[in-house]
């Protein structure tokens, strides 16, 4: 009898903890992507010991993204910086998750990512219509996301094919 009421304790404080854990924020989910974007997409080639993922503008998923420094990805550290002027210091970053900037700095950013074979990523709306390679976005309560491979290509990036399989939507060409 004993035993029955120590197993009932127990299953009780384990169904209570279950309860108590909640599901991951849309932040959480969002910095998880980037992460296993990062694991999907070839660099041409990386001379360093480190994957630098870099974030500018104003984003929520700041404080998520600086967790990400630190991690491994095919042997090599991710390390996150946050970059407040738009220069040379993009020629640095292998990927960037781009936030809420105004147009004439997007259109910058962009450009500087195209010439240095930089992953661009965001969660503003129309961005890989605009130039950007993959923007994650939330759609029936899922975070979903889309490439833009012509983009990437141009880039010099490739993109995993089961990258490419999970996307809500790829643009394959200028006209897409």
């Amino acid at each position: 009898m004993k035993h029955f009421f120590l197993v009932l304790l127990l299953l009780s404080f384990l169904v209570s903890y279950s309860f108590s854990l909640s599901s991951p924020t849309e932040e959480e989910l969002k910095t998880a992507f980037v992460y296993n974007f990062l694991k999907f997409v070839s660099w041409p080639e990386i001379n360093s010991q480190n994957i630098y993922l870099c974030f500018v503008g104003e984003t929520k998923l700041e404080p998520y993204l600086l967790s990400l420094d630190g991690k491994k990805i095919r042997k090599k550290l991710v390390k996150v910086r946050e970059i407040k002027k738009i220069d040379s210091n993009l020629s640095q970053c292998h990927a960037i998750f781009v936030g809420k900037v105004s147009k004439k700095v997007m259109k910058q950013i962009l450009q500087e990512a195209e010439k240095n074979m930089i992953l661009t990523i965001s969660d503003v709306s129309g961005f890989v219509e605009s130039g950007g390679i993959i923007e994650i976005f939330l759609f029936d309560n899922k975070i979903r996301f889309k490439i833009n491979l012509f983009v990437a290509n141009k880039s010099g990036l490739k993109i995993s094919s089961r990258l490419l399989k999970l996307a809500q939507k790829v643009i394959r060409n200028d006209h897409s």
